[in-house]
């Protein structure tokens, strides 16, 4: 019997050890989350898609210029000018047929860069035609190739396209710059249609200038669209009515503003391996990785090892009632205030210290984690069963304390 409680009291022993440790460890600091944090605020940086938001300024464009005209004229002189079908799928789409331009975003730049970028909140711009200057230009370029068509005696063309994408006036608006432009100026400029057509001889472009002007689209800005992405909101805060950008960057900003999405991500990993911290639990050595694991299974293998001992003294406790009795370990004594202490320290503290380290270390997509969080629930059960164990006990000495007084 002695030597199964001392067993018994060692292991509990070994159970405070050790939750004090798990709790020491949980509480201390650590820059792992705010490091993962920021490492998640540039992957969602990285995630913007310049495509999708040329996509998007597409549709904004569309609606822009929804109300100008730009088949009656086109219509109307093929109508007057050659017989049958003349035209091959043209897209009118405004989107398709004008210059528009926006900054794009500037994913290769160092974040500070990326930062003024965002602040600037570039807008998009749209080249206007204006209406005659457009119908003008339409007629001009039909009777021209109806001119050069006539001269074959050839009774029909087809028209493939015809768009007002001049890269010149584009070379020139993205040299100029949104941010120079400034909001609210349009900007007074030349755009060449050109008309594709093809019949059955060599057919040279139509290319006749078009005045129209660059004017922003105040409702179409880069952080307009960032506001329709759900996943893109985070990037921006408000701060004393300023406007502020990466909010899980600023603990580390000065580590990574230099630097590019990738290696800042790349940084900021090595800072998370070089923070981690190790702890010793039950003589070894264990890393933060897989401590999520290995502190809640010490726990339920020293309950568990406890309650084998209990269940053991039970059994043998006949004969040996006076061992029992006046064995020094406070889980055996029946006063109240031993039974509270009891309960604290075989079923609070173990519970605070798995909710603490696994708080610490949650990670949802990790295997350990799951299985330590099932330990941690099969602790929970085997300490109830130490305690009730133990009650047994008490009521068992308490029982003959009070004996030879009856």
């Amino acid at each position: 019997m002695d030597e199964s409680l001392k067993s018994a009291r060692l292991t509990y022993l070994a159970l405070l050890a050790v939750c004090a440790t798990v709790l020491l460890f949980g509480f201390s600091p650590s820059k792992t989350p705010m490091y993962q944090a920021a490492i998640d605020q540039l992957e969602t940086l990285a995630s913007i898609d310049n495509a999708a938001m040329q996509s998007a300024l597409g549709e904004a464009v569309n609606d822009e210029l929804g109300d100008f005209d730009f088949t009656s004229e086109f219509t109307l002189n093929m109508t007057k000018y050659v017989s049958g079908e003349a035209r091959a799928g043209i897209d009118f789409a405004p989107a398709a047929m004008v210059p528009h331009y926006m900054e794009s975003f500037p994913s290769e730049a160092s974040l500070a860069e990326i930062e003024t970028y965002i602040l600037a909140d570039p807008a998009l711009y749209v080249f206007k035609p204006d209406q005659q200057a457009w119908d003008q230009a339409v007629q001009k370029g039909l009777r021209n190739i109806y001119r050069q068509v006539s001269r074959t005696d050839a009774r029909s063309f087809v028209i493939e396209s015809l768009d007002l994408k001049d890269t010149a006036v584009l070379w020139k608006i993205s040299n100029v710059g949104v941010g120079a432009l400034g909001r609210g100026k349009p900007i007074d400029a030349q755009a060449t249609l050109t008309i594709h057509w093809d019949y059955h001889y060599d057919a040279t472009p139509q290319a006749i200038p078009v005045r129209g002007r660059f004017e922003p689209v105040l409702s179409a800005t880069f952080s307009s669209w960032m506001d329709r992405q759900e996943s893109l909101r985070d990037l921006r805060f408000r701060q004393n009515s300023h406007t502020l950008v990466f909010p899980k960057l600023r603990p580390v900003w000065d580590q990574v503003r230099a630097s590019t999405i990738d290696a800042a991500i790349a940084a900021l990993g090595q800072n998370i391996a070089a923070s981690k911290k190790h702890i010793t639990v039950l003589g070894l050595n264990v890393s933060e990785d897989v401590v999520s694991l290995v502190a809640p299974l010490a726990i339920l293998s020293l309950v568990v090892y406890l309650l084998t001992h209990l269940k053991h003294i039970w059994q043998i406790r006949e004969g040996n009632i006076a061992i029992l009795m006046s064995y020094p370990w406070m889980a055996l004594f029946p006063e109240t205030l031993a039974r509270l202490l009891t309960l604290v320290t075989l079923l609070l503290l173990p519970t605070t210290a798995n909710v603490v380290i696994l708080l610490r270390v949650w990670d949802i997509h990790s295997p350990l984690a799951w299985i330590g969080l099932a330990c941690f629930v099969l602790s929970l059960l085997v300490e109830v069963g130490v305690l009730k164990k133990l009650a047994m006990l008490q009521r068992e000495i308490s029982t003959h304390l009070r004996a030879p007084s009856a």
